[in-house]
């Protein structure tokens, strides 16, 4: 995976700051480079970077020995110490479900790797900034009773310039990377990691068109658009056989890990210049297509449509992307009834922008609404916004209704004190980094969304 399932984090969550969570620090970190052994980086801060055939990239080992919970959330936070060239980036994290120092020197795509939420980033907001990226996915997959150490690696992806940034590493003196565990499980909705996916069968691919690629992230741009260089980025068919023309132009069987209640997708057509001459090959994005779902435990991989096990769940056009631009947005397809507990998705594509069969797909992002399970506890204490409020302007959080001094204590969703105050400081406005907190005042609790 080029490239995980890539959004910018938003937890919602109703929110019990008593809910069992550890941090963890990793025991080691290092450094891989995509070609050659040379390292470039200090015993405090890892140097990543872009370029072709020279990817510097930071790889974190984090043991699991500790744990006597199973998380519910899982967020992975590196501090950036410095960039030397302005612009747009993604930040990328891989999962590996074993310790990255256990295993012989390999290349960069060599290395297993596969979950996380990629992070779209500009410069300005990097700086001497935590990022924070979501690996719940990543570390609900793992058996954690046999898993005992983990590691990530972490990537930029960067367009038109070849930027050098600096991550802090376990040695660093301050601000060292971390990784939160909770059992407050996140809300509302968020990206499914590529790592959620246990399958995925097509029709038919081209020999660099591979279907995995409509879901991996490889081509995803900084801003969240897509290049227009089709081959290794994108899904691309042959000519279908004569046996498939029957039934539709192609067609996508998407299997789950597990029941997810689904909640919209992203999608980036087809965009396509190829050879000296720049041809566009746009017109093979897809036009019309039908969206199944399913709740099945079987192999639906190769099941018609027809299947009284899938159910049609929307019918949609994409939009062609006229002229192929060098980088291209996507498409949200909102479901007007959100399907619950789904296993598969089938994609059936019934017509193109071209005369022939040939098609494909840029890019795929499925979304999930999670939903808390069970009771999650306030302690009876009575919703803030019934007395007072509290709102957000350029990341300070405000409260103009309050009339009397009240300690005030502001909490990540991960239950972790982010800082103590009192009400006449939100009467000036406190500053925070984006992000969702959990604010406690007097007796009164509210989520606030900064």
């Amino acid at each position: 995976m080029k490239k995980s399932v890539f959004i910018s984090i938003m937890w919602f969550a109703i929110f019990n700051v008593a809910a069992t969570s550890i941090t963890l620090q990793p025991d080691s970190s290092g450094f891989i480079k995509q070609q050659g052994n040379t390292s470039v980086w200090t015993q405090q801060n890892a140097e990543v970077k872009t370029m072709a055939n020279y990817c510097r990239e930071m790889v974190l080992d984090f043991s699991l020995e500790d744990l006597d919970f199973t998380p519910q959330s899982a967020l992975l936070r590196i501090f950036c110490s410095s960039v030397d060239q302005e612009g747009g980036f993604i930040i990328n994290a891989f999962g590996i479900e074993q310790s990255v120092f256990e295993l012989p020197y390999q290349t960069v795509k060599e290395l297993p790797s596969h979950a996380g939420i990629a992070i779209d980033k500009n410069t300005e907001s990097l700086v001497n900034q935590w990022i924070e990226i979501d690996v719940s996915e990543f570390i609900g997959m793992l058996d954690l009773t046999a898993t005992t150490q983990i590691a990530f690696r972490v990537e930029i992806v960067s367009v038109g310039n070849t930027a050098l940034m600096k991550f802090n590493t376990h040695k660093a003196t301050i601000n060292r990377p971390e990784l939160l565990l909770s059992e407050t499980p996140p809300e509302d909705i968020r990206e499914l990691a590529y790592c959620g996916i246990k399958s995925i069968v097509a029709s038919n691919s081209s020999e660099r068109g591979a279907v995995e690629y409509a879901f991996n992230g490889a081509g995803v741009l900084p801003g969240m658009v897509h290049t227009n260089k089709a081959y290794d980025n994108a899904w691309i068919t042959d000519l279908p056989k004569e046996s498939e023309l029957n039934s539709g132009l192609h067609w996508i069987n998407v299997e789950l890990n597990r029941p997810v209640n689904l909640s919209k997708m992203h999608i980036w057509n087809l965009s396509w210049l190829y050879g000296a001459n720049q041809d566009d090959f746009s017109n093979r994005g897809v036009k019309d297509m039908e969206i199944y779902v399913s709740n099945s435990d079987e192999d639906l991989s190769n099941v018609a449509y027809s299947d009284e096990r899938w159910a049609k769940q929307s019918d949609v056009q994409l939009t062609r992307n006229e002229g192929s631009p060098d980088q291209y947005s996507y498409q949200e397809i909102d479901f007007e009834v959100e399907p619950k507990g789904v296993r598969w998705i089938g994609f059936h594509i019934l017509s193109n922008y071209s005369d022939d069969h040939y098609t494909g797909i840029g890019e795929i992002k499925l979304f999930e609404r999670v939903e808390v399970s069970g009771d999650i506890s306030t302690d009876g204490q009575i919703p803030l916004s019934d007395k007072i409020n509290i709102y957000a302007i350029n990341h300070k959080l405000y409260c103009n209704r309050l009339e009397i001094n009240l300690p005030v204590i502001v909490y990540s969703v991960l239950g972790e004190v982010v800082c103590r105050t009192n009400a006449d400081d939100l009467s000036s406005g406190i500053i925070l980094p984006p992000g969702i907190y959990v604010l406690r005042i007097g007796d009164h609790t509210q989520k606030v969304c900064n």
